[in-house]
């Protein structure tokens, strides 16, 4: 027999035990909060580098000349890298800036800047300047066609969770387990 039950009393009106299940519940609540703590660290630190990549067509005057720029910017707090681009005009891919601009209008002769995108890092709160254009026509048919004009990013972040970015009249942003394959043929630029 237990020493409560010679005294006559049950084992929960026993201090001891009512002190021990107190310990028991304290340790189990401890245990909890840590874990919740933990969940939410984690969170913390991913979030902590989410990239967020836009595409910005942008026409502005740069010396009293005009210019049509389109600039992938990063306004997420963790750097983007950037593991597939793709071009397409009317759901047909393009290998280059140069050959959507050939297939807009294929007797004009072409001057234009452009970036390589793909493979690139963009960290937080910069921008790249994928084309940039300055002849008043080649704007024109860039701004007539805007609607046939896709083109779409993956990117991931530094704990690899990928985003698809298609941008065509809006930017639509949608998570994906991993990149997707470059397109046949591939974009090149």
């Amino acid at each position: 027999m237990t020493e409560t039950a010679v005294r006559g009393r049950p084992w929960w009106q026993d201090p001891s035990w009512i002190a021990a299940l107190g310990a028991v519940l304290l340790g189990v609540s401890g245990v909890s909060v840590s874990l919740y703590q933990a969940k939410l660290m984690h969170e913390q630190q991913r979030m902590s580098v989410w990239p967020f990549l836009t595409v910005i067509s942008d026409n502005t005057e740069l010396a009293g000349k005009g210019v049509s720029r389109l600039v992938i910017s990063n306004d997420g707090v963790g750097p983007a890298l950037i593991q597939q681009v793709g071009l397409w005009l009317d759901d047909r891919p393009m290998r280059s800036w140069a050959e959507l601009f050939n297939s807009l209008d294929p007797n004009r002769q072409r001057d234009m800047a452009y970036t390589t995108v793909h493979g690139r890092v963009l960290p937080a709160g910069r921008t790249i300047e994928a084309v940039v254009i300055d002849r008043p026509e080649d704007i024109a048919s860039l701004q007539a066609n805007f609607g046939r004009i896709r083109f779409e990013l993956c990117y991931c972040s530094v704990y690899h969770e990928c985003h698809l970015l298609r941008s065509a009249v809006s930017d639509v942003t949608t998570p994906v387990s991993q990149c997707p394959a470059a397109t046949e043929p591939p974009f090149a630029n």
